[in-house]
């Protein structure tokens, strides 16, 4: 599973989320978005320790602690720009961080054809 079908799956299921009007469909779009993200998680390691051959636990740790560092930084805050103004609002602003994500994975470059 490659990084970029992931985030593509994600923003499908962030619009899911963001247009139902129902909770248990909600509750479906946030199992799939939720889904969407862990797709490419073992992916995204082992492409840290292809870009760090000789440091496994750096690029461990940058892979797996480093974004939950920073989801546990920007939760907070997305809450309280939903207390701010709409709980919708605040759940768009996830979907450009997923398209934001997309993109940057586009300069991603394959470690076994480098020099």
């Amino acid at each position: 599973m490659s990084i970029k079908v992931g985030f593509l799956l994600t923003m499908p299921a962030l619009v899911g989320l963001l247009l139902s009007s129902s909770p248990w469909l909600a509750i479906v779009f946030v199992v799939l978005v939720g889904v969407a993200l862990f797709l490419p998680f073992s992916v995204i390691i082992m492409l840290g320790q292809d870009y760090l051959p000789n440091r496994i636990g750096t690029a461990s740790g940058v892979t797996v602690g480093l974004p939950m560092s920073v989801g546990g930084i920007f939760a907070p805050l997305i809450g309280t720009l939903a207390d701010h103004t709409s709980l919708t609002f605040a759940l768009s602003t996830l979907l450009g961080v997923a398209v934001l994500a997309l993109g940057i994975t586009a300069l991603l470059k394959d470690p076994q054809h480098q020099p």
